[in-house]
């Protein structure tokens, strides 16, 4: 029961609440979202037979991102505390090249690279890289655009 499983996850964190919720419009495949209500609003995560995936949870990235990146990077958005996902045609920084999207592999990680800004400050949009391995590590960056023109 994913439910329990994210239950099961937050103790490992510390935190022993069960007033969380499932956010259902996130559903994707057998993979289920959850966020807690009230304080520590920064504990979203997605839960599955496989894993769980979040910004404490490194071990469920991999099985997640073997999703369509169309599919995948909206969620791992609102993972990150809810920002836009942004592309090519999203006019945030004067003569910036804002790329769409990418998922690829690279040896045995599936990289997810994507830009994200949080409203209304779009103009230094966060560049995002999950690097994801089958033996449940992963690595999360975050680089501002002011880094990296």
């Amino acid at each position: 029961m994913p439910s329990a499983s994210y239950a099961a996850w937050l103790a490992t964190l510390g935190i022993g609440r069960t007033d969380f919720h499932e956010e259902p419009r996130w559903r994707l495949g057998d993979w289920s979202f959850f966020t807690l209500d009230g304080p520590f609003l920064d504990r979203p995560a997605a839960v599955s037979p496989t894993g769980v995936a979040g910004r404490d949870a490194p071990q469920g990235w991999y099985a997640l991102l073997a999703h369509p990146v169309e599919e995948v990077a909206p969620r791992v958005a609102w993972l990150l505390g809810n920002p836009v996902p942004l592309g090519p045609a999203d006019p945030v920084v004067p003569g910036a090249s804002i790329a769409a999207p990418t998922l690829t592999t690279t040896g045995d990680a599936r990289v997810l690279t994507l830009w994200v800004g949080w409203p209304p400050a779009v103009n230094d949009p966060v560049r995002v890289r999950i690097t994801a391995r089958p033996d449940g590590t992963a690595t999360l960056e975050e680089t501002h655009w002011s880094e990296v023109k």
